[in-house]
């Protein structure tokens, strides 16, 4: 897709090939390597993304075990929140359980191997936004925007945004 071609509110893909895959996700710099052999098969990687007041949301699960690199959407936090059901996930350095929550810092990059159960939503916002939400809750003296995180929010708390995730990744299965 070209970069001056308008782009959909929501891209929905569903591909064998992670490479292919890689290329065609938006707003992300991604380099999938797999480190086993992969299953053919449509399913077997999708990616959901979804635009709305320069906020971008995606829903991914690969089912093949993956050394992943590259750069969350530049400008923007990410947040990055585990399905359920995922087993431990290497990233930037730390063993993170589907209970925690990580967050991409402004010029962070992607360094993760993930399993053949991968499956999470993302959050992208510009910062500037989260500058003034920080603001307005009176947060900004702690804000490290180019800081990278992981943290545990409460269960109920945790259990209610995988709900609001998975609402707002719901879509078509494929868009021509």
């Amino acid at each position: 897709m070209a970069l001056d071609a308008p782009q959909p509110a929501v891209l929905s893909l569903c591909l064998d090939d992670v490479e292919a895959l890689s290329a065609a996700v938006r707003a992300w710099d991604l380099d999938f390597r797999p480190l086993a052999p992969v299953r053919r098969g449509c399913g077997r990687h999708t990616v959901t993304q979804a635009r709305s007041g320069g906020i971008e949301v995606a829903h991914a699960r690969f089912t093949a075990t993956l050394d992943q690199a590259g750069a969350p959407p530049q400008g923007c936090v990410t947040f990055v929140v585990q399905e359920a059901g995922m087993r431990r996930l290497w990233w930037r350095g730390h063993d993170a359980d589907a209970d925690e929550i990580l967050v991409f810092g402004l010029g962070s990059e992607l360094r993760s191997v993930s399993g053949p159960d991968f499956e999470i939503y993302t959050v992208s916002v510009p910062a500037e936004r989260v500058l003034k939400i920080a603001e307005r809750r009176r947060i900004r003296s702690r804000m490290r925007l180019g800081t990278s995180a992981v943290f545990r929010p409460p269960a109920a708390t945790l259990a209610a945004l995988r709900l609001a995730l998975r609402a707002a990744t719901a879509g078509p299965e494929e868009l021509s």
